[in-house]
């Protein structure tokens, strides 16, 4: 006689360890003889199910956030283009100026990618140019802030929900449920051995216990199959790719705002050194007018 019944691994997906639960709660059922047995497993049925909602839930909640976010992004395109025309004009058309590149170190159509990317970045230096700024910009001040803290939380919220969702088999309830089913599963298969013995004029075999339990489960009681690891480990080298394009985006941007910044000061040194020499021109030409009338 086996030992006792496969091991249930955490990484079972939950419509495989429902359907574990209920392959032996309807063969307990069918009997007479194990009916007392089976509520147990009917109550695992249950938290499946209850867990599957909470994952439809998380699912669902992270479906309506990923819309919060393009709406987000949406109102942030729509005031870069705002802040960028103005910026423009400001310039005289000219994008190499030092006060177009403050706000608009890259071309919008680069900024704008991925959604709530370089461009949210770029955005978050915006309030305090725009508080030291002309008008036309200062008035974009509050908007801006209210945006920025609307995006931030959008995706502090998606991150969340994300991070409940991907823990839920590994510290959650899932894993709660998995080691109940297997502790049910083993004090089952100790009853029912015992019903063997107790019942010799049922001549029942010795591996009656295990018909009970699927054997034929690819995820019960043995570890994932090579390819299972291959294609998680390809999702997150897309995960992985997808977050070093990001990177590379912002520290890309970070050395734009850092030129930009080198450019606006060398622009004021430059404008207060004209701005000095035409004062010692001023002052040259008043000593040399005072020289001749002391002649």
């Amino acid at each position: 006689m086996a030992s006792g019944p496969p091991v249930i691994h955490f990484d079972i997906d939950l419509s495989e360890l429902r359907g574990e639960c209920l392959f032996t709660e309807s063969l307990l059922l069918a009997s007479l003889l194990t009916q007392p047995l089976a509520s147990p497993f009917t109550d695992l049925v249950h938290r499946c199910d209850a867990i599957r909602t909470e994952q439809q839930i998380l699912t669902d909640a992270i479906i309506r956030q990923e819309a919060l976010i393009v709406e987000c992004d949406r109102d942030l395109d729509k005031l870069a283009d705002e802040v960028e025309a103005v910026v423009r004009k400001l310039a005289g058309n000219d994008r190499t100026l030092p006060i177009y590149i403050a706000f608009i170190p890259r071309p919008l159509n680069e900024l704008k990618r991925p959604i709530l990317g370089a461009e949210l970045v770029t955005a978050e230096t915006w309030p305090e140019k725009m508080k030291s700024g002309p008008p036309e910009l200062a008035a974009f001040y509050d908007r801006t802030v209210a945006l920025i803290v609307r995006c931030r939380k959008a995706l502090a919220d998606l991150q969340t929900l994300e991070i409940k969702l991907e823990q839920l088999p590994i510290t959650g309830s899932i894993k709660k449920l998995v080691d109940d089913t297997n502790s049910t599963r083993a004090k089952a298969f100790g009853l029912l051995g015992e019903l063997v013995h107790a019942h010799p004029e049922l001549l029942l075999p010795n591996d009656w216990p295990g018909r009970f339990f699927r054997r034929t489960r690819r995820r019960t009681g043995t570890p994932a199959s090579l390819e299972t690891v291959m294609a998680q480990i390809a999702v997150l080298k897309t995960k992985m790719d997808a977050l070093e394009r990001l990177r590379i985006d912002l520290v890309g941007h970070e050395d734009v705002e850092k030129r930009a910044k080198a450019d606006a000061e060398r622009h004021d040194a430059e404008t207060l050194l004209a701005s000095k020499q035409k004062s010692l021109d001023v002052l040259q030409a008043e000593i040399e007018a005072l020289k001749k009338k002391t002649e």
